[in-house]
């Protein structure tokens, strides 16, 4: 017994470490961007990737040597970033919803990474952390969890034009032993992905799992827009 609780404190602890270290780097580095406000303002310089989904305040600069300052982001509708290799990335902050059939919204609005962007349909990659590699300035979606007690696993949002939050349409998982998610993508897609009723048939019949959804998605955006 006194062996498996050291173990999962020092699984715990290497997590802490780990992201502790990764928001310290996301904490100093700024991408070129432009903040987009509520009201129609907008405001470019060099912006803080936000490190986790909901996070009160990010740092700003307005020029490359200007003093940071720290700006709210209760105002903020999304920010377009470039990063220092020219890759473009957007988050968008919205509500979210996790169950469908009620009306009830998340607490606090969360920065969504947009995924795929169509005419009528956006979609969102999400999980714990975001961690910024500036060596090849992409950004990489991380599942915190500690061992034994949780398991990683990736969320898929979707937000349909005109509306004003985003609904989960599916979560994905590198865990065995996650059971459950092609089922609850199979609920989904007939909800949220009804004008593709040919795709719909395919995922619940089981040619689409959970893994698949990046390809669902593009099969979506190419027949709907």
């Amino acid at each position: 017994m006194k062996t498996k609780i050291k173990f999962l404190m020092h699984t715990i602890i290497i997590l802490s470490l780990l992201f502790t270290t990764a928001n310290a780097l996301s904490e100093t580095l700024y991408w070129k961007g432009e903040i987009f406000y509520t009201d129609g303002t907008t405001k470019k310089g060099y912006i803080e990737i936000p490190v986790r989904v909901k996070v009160s305040k990010l740092r700003y600069k307005k020029s490359k040597g200007s003093k940071k300052v720290n700006i709210s982001t209760e105002n903020i509708k999304k920010i377009n970033y470039i990063s220092n290799t020219g890759k473009k990335y957007t988050f968008e902050q919205l509500y979210t919803r996790y169950n469908f059939k009620k009306e009830k919204l998340s607490k606090n609005k969360a920065f969504l990474m947009v995924f795929k962007k169509g005419k009528n349909v956006t979609f969102y990659f999400v999980s714990s952390n975001y961690i910024i590699n500036n060596k090849t300035g992409t950004i990489v979606v991380e599942s915190q969890f500690i061992q034994g007690v949780g398991l990683p696993t990736f969320s898929y949002y979707i937000r349909k034009k005109g509306q004003t939050f985003a609904d989960l349409l599916g979560q994905t998982s590198p865990a065995k032993t996650m059971f459950g998610l092609n089922r609850m993508l199979q609920i989904r897609a007939a909800v949220f992905l009804n004008e593709d009723p040919e795709l719909v048939k395919r995922i619940e019949n089981g040619e689409f799992k959970h893994k698949d959804i990046p390809k669902i998605i593009d099969i979506y955006i190419k027949k709907v827009g």
